[in-house]
């Protein structure tokens, strides 16, 4: 199988039974943990159909979730809390989204917004996962082989640069 460094979770933020979800991440959590050679990948949780949170007919977006006053962006709020109580996320990985055919997307600006932010970490994973998988293929021999050759190159490299100069 093909590991993952970067995994967008979906769940509609308005159900309730998200059981299931709970069950996934915490398996997630738990083979990672076992997994010494392995960091865990980030998780970015997506929380569609918050078109259809109470009151159902008012759809007037941009809302403010944090600090919003009006009944929407309390409903968004509150569907949030309930998805951080009820999965083993951070409120910081959850993003409130609307996919409904009815009106213009919503958020998933910030969906990659949020995917950018974690790409470094991202990054950091695949790194250390491909050296962990460099070393149980091929031995340390064969990455300090690799690391000697890559640093040949780049003395190499320099110093035909410093001759042009």
């Amino acid at each position: 199988h093909d590991p993952s460094d970067l995994i967008v979770w979906v769940v509609p933020a308005h159900r309730a039974d998200r059981d299931i979800d709970r069950q996934a991440l915490e398996a997630l959590q738990t083979a990672f943990a076992e997994m010494v050679d392995r960091r865990p990948p980030a998780v970015l949780l997506v929380a569609t159909h918050i078109d259809r949170l109470r009151p159902f007919h008012v759809w007037a977006p941009p809302y403010d979730v944090e600090d919003g006053q009006d009944a929407k962006s309390q409903s968004i709020h509150t569907a949030l809390l309930a998805v951080r109580d009820d999965l083993p996320i951070s409120e910081s990985a959850i993003v409130p989204v609307s996919l409904s055919p009815d009106h213009p997307a919503y958020n998933v600006d910030l969906v990659w917004a949020q995917i950018a932010g974690l790409l470094p970490e991202v990054k950091s994973a695949q790194l250390l996962r491909r050296l962990a998988g460099a070393v149980h293929r091929g031995g340390w021999g064969k990455v300090q082989s690799q690391g000697v050759g890559a640093g040949r190159l780049m003395v190499r490299t320099i110093s035909n640069r410093g001759r042009r100069s």
